[in-house]
């Protein structure tokens, strides 16, 4: 039995009053677990999940923020249930535009050192490139020709082409590294399919799925007008042949059962066409394959336009995260230095990355991936309100009561917990308390729920609800009171040891699902 009793409060309204034993229980096994219990999972899947594709020889920017972000996030969900998660970072690696920034680079005997080019050196000469391919038909006649060779192999071509990718990857992963994002298996771009599309046209040519059009070839779908071309009229391979050779490999190759792509909703027309033809193909099918394309909105300045620089540039991701970290930094600072935090200043660095970069991720995640949304760093960096830095600093502030505790009864938070654990009363004559443990009975819904559907959204609703149940617990209860009426603190007598319990529980819980946003936590902010 859950539930005290069950009313009808109105038409078409039944109010189910849970017990309060029940609530326990589960604060209990949070207790001796370290952790709250996941619910089961039926199947384990074997999961492919493409996200971020960056673009060799350019800098990430903000366009590319949401597909970083919200696919790790996706990762780290469906891992955390136990799946078998392959992490893909198909870059952008191949095509003709490496043939004009190779013909550039030959015309203006320009070298590339892996160590020491940078990424912005190399968007400079790709806008430089860009602009002579758009206006010199000479220019343009040669890049193409030397696709072709880059295409064939040539020596010369492939040994430049792979220091533009060397740079490139080298300044990716710095903006990795500060989003916390990982690739175990490393960059897997357009160039590895291009060995296996000639296979895959013909396969998919002797299925009869294949149409002649005007030269080229194509497969028409019932998703859009456009057809997928497989092969264009000059007999060159573009984005629709890679991603079907892409499908078959992670398909037939490397067995996995479902596949996740994480691009704006712009591109879901493409993705959807790729699925139908693949299914005629019998790469996939309801039975052997999950395919979903996980469409995200824009992320738009205060004007509601396209987020752009004040010079009406495209922003650099990593300026873009290091504005949101030094921010936090100079206000971390200021708080040493009016003694307003534990934080010492060589500690400062770190945690402004921590609360910076988390603040970001949060921003986006929060809202339905769907949406578009406005980047703002003023509402973002907020310690109040429905931010990142809300999250942390409420659990930073669970860690500072159980230390406070800690100090003022001489005893462990863990002895505490262990010797009341079975004694542990939750009444609903306190509704704070009981809000509060309510809201770990959630835990197990919330988490299939966000596996399931693919929306972070629904997880950072139900972690910032427990730290709202939080604030207003703590408002309301005092753990620690005059014990002595001399000023010295000491636990609440009558319920001091249960609110131990419940805080220590609901610290667990966090502790467990903030990292699946890719958001460190502190014990001290």
């Amino acid at each position: 039995v859950v539930c005290e009793k069950m009313e009808i409060t109105g038409p078409g309204f039944l109010c189910i009053y849970l017990k309060g034993s029940l609530l326990v229980d589960i604060m209990v096994q949070v207790i001796n677990s370290g952790k709250p219990q996941q619910p089961k999972l039926d199947r384990v899947s074997k999961v492919g999940v493409d996200f971020s594709s960056p673009n060799v020889a350019k800098e990430m920017h903000v366009g590319h923020l949401r597909s970083t972000i919200i696919g790790d996030t996706v990762c780290r969900i469906l891992s955390y249930r136990g799946h078998e998660v392959k992490r893909i970072n198909h870059i952008g690696d191949w095509g003709t535009q490496f043939g004009m920034l190779l013909t550039y680079l030959y015309d203006s005997n320009t070298s590339i050192d892996e160590e020491n080019t940078t990424i912005g050196e190399l968007n400079v000469i790709y806008k430089a490139a860009k602009k002579k391919f758009d206006e010199d038909e000479d220019f343009k006649t040669r890049s193409r020709q030397e696709v072709v060779r880059l295409q064939s192999g040539d020596e010369r071509a492939r040994k430049m082409w792979g220091k533009l990718i060397a740079v490139s990857e080298r300044a990716f992963n710095i903006v990795y590294d500060k989003l916390g994002v990982k690739f175990p298996d490393g960059m897997c771009g357009e160039s590895f399919y291009q060995s296996r599309i000639p296979g895959v046209v013909k396969e998919l040519t002797d299925l009869g799925l294949v149409e002649p059009h005007g030269g080229a070839k194509i497969i028409k779908t019932s998703i859009s007008k456009v057809p997928l071309f497989l092969q264009k009229s000059d007999g060159g391979f573009g984005y629709d042949s890679t991603d079907m050779a892409a499908i078959r490999y992670r398909t037939k190759e490397l067995k996995m059962d479902w596949l996740i792509y994480v691009t704006d909703l712009g591109q879901g027309n493409h993705f959807q066409s790729c699925f139908e033809a693949s299914r005629k193909a019998g790469y996939i099918s309801d039975e052997s394959c999950r395919v979903d394309h996980v469409g995200f909105g824009l992320v738009l300045g205060a004007d509601g336009k396209r987020f752009r620089s004040r010079s009406g540039e495209t922003v650099a991701l990593s300026n873009l995260l290091d504005e949101a970290k030094d921010r936090i930094k100079k206000e971390l600072e200021e708080r040493v230095a009016s003694g307003n935090t534990p934080l010492k200043l060589d500690e400062i660095d770190h945690a402004a990355s921590v609360v910076g970069f988390a603040a970001v991720k949060y921003a986006d995640l929060k809202s339905s991936k769907e949406k578009d949304y406005i980047f703002d760093y003023d509402l973002m960096l907020q310690p109040t309100g429905n931010t990142g830095v809300y999250i942390l600093y409420t659990y930073a502030r669970l860690c500072s009561i159980e230390s406070k505790v800690e100090a003022a009864t001489n005893r462990t938070v863990e002895a505490i917990v262990e010797n009341r654990k079975s004694k542990i009363v939750i009444n609903r004559c306190r509704p704070r308390e009981f809000e509060l443990a309510s809201q770990l009975i959630r835990y197990g819904d919330n988490i299939e729920r966000t596996a399931s559907t693919l929306s972070p959204h629904f997880l950072c609703a139900y972690i910032y609800e427990i730290c709202v149940a939080v604030s207003k617990f703590y408002t309301e209860h005092k753990l620690l009171v005059d014990a002595d009426g001399k000023g010295v603190k000491g636990l609440d007598v009558e319920h001091g040891e249960d609110w131990v319990c419940l805080l220590h529980a609901v610290r667990l819980t966090l502790k467990e699902l903030v990292p699946l946003l890719g958001m460190e936590l502190l014990e001290r902010i």
